[in-house]
């Protein structure tokens, strides 16, 4: 039985109305959450925000992640659908709201959440993110992970081998990895923007270097048969995921070196160092603004 933590002052519902853009905020009637069996117990949920793992067995339900509060009542649903029931454990795989608006939830349904000492940090203290124009504000209560782990912790659950680990500054300084051992699932967190340009939050301890040695870590433990569920977009295989490791090391190799010939950040964006790749992975984030996150990176 999970110990009782005093409620959160601010609902979740406001706090994501400060903490996210207008945009992102779409009516819920118009969301349907998706489900994707990955292998035996261990399914993708996808909808809007970050995607979800689930596992579902005897022993209860694991979730990696959830995004805004406003889809608890469908992500539940969906959830029931497939057999399960409220998230026993929780587990972030960053601090963004877009993958932890619903911890408040889910805590008061009695799941233990678990997450890098960092993510827990960062809450604590508020924090922005300018490229949004984002205000994160102080969280407490039951926002915040009740186990904030260093280096990483295994998990038994529902006969699975659950490894939960740090990779070091990526995307942000508090990414977890989740790798459903047994079924040869990982959940790597927004390590991984399928079908479209990464956002690297520098502020907040990303790193572009470190994203890459971050992927190059997970490959190293996953094999050609691994499930590898994104932040965003669809899930893909090792080489799928080597495929984005690649096409981030080419241009972060080619802006280090027009940084090197002493080349300006306005005449590096112009020699459209991501060209052949502009096509499939524009979106969220521009090719132009990609090249000025490796730039500040590579610049400091």
């Amino acid at each position: 039985m999970k110990t009782a933590i005093p409620k959160i002052v601010i609902s979740a519902a406001l706090v994501l109305s400060v903490l996210l853009p207008t945009s992102l905020l779409a009516q819920t009637d118009e969301i349907t959450i998706s489900a994707q069996q990955l292998a035996g117990n261990v399914y993708m949920l996808s909808g809007r925000g970050g995607n979800i793992g689930v596992l579902i067995g005897e022993d209860g339900t694991l979730q990696v992640d959830h995004p805004n509060a406003e889809l608890y009542p469908k992500t539940a649903e969906k959830i029931k659908e497939l057999g399960g029931g409220p998230a026993r454990i929780l587990v972030n795989t960053h601090y963004h709201l877009d993958h932890t608006g619903g911890n408040e939830l889910i805590s008061q349904s009695g799941a233990v959440t678990i997450a890098h000492e960092n993510v827990r940090k960062r809450q604590m203290s508020g924090n922005s993110i300018a490229y949004f124009q984002i205000q994160h504000p102080p969280l407490s209560g039951q926002w915040l992970p009740d186990i904030a782990f260093e280096i990483g912790l295994t998990l038994h659950f529902n006969g699975e081998e659950i490894e939960v680990y740090h990779v070091g500054p990526a995307h942000t300084d508090g990414d977890a990895v989740v790798y459903f051992k047994n079924a040869n699932v990982v959940h790597v967190g927004d390590i991984f923007f399928n079908e479209i340009y990464p956002f690297i939050d520098l502020e907040n301890g990303g790193n572009f270097e470190g994203l890459i040695k971050a992927i190059d870590d997970i490959l190293a433990k996953i094999n050609e048969n691994t499930h590898v569920i994104p932040g965003h977009g669809p899930v893909t295989d090792y080489a799928g995921f080597k495929a984005y490791r690649d096409m981030l090391a080419t241009i972060m190799n080619r802006v280090q070196g027009m940084v090197d010939d002493g080349r300006s950040l306005e005449e590096i964006i112009a020699a459209k160092p991501t060209v052949e790749f502009d096509e499939g992975n524009q979106g969220f984030i521009p090719a132009d603004d990609l090249v000025k996150f490796v730039y500040d990176d590579l610049t400091p």
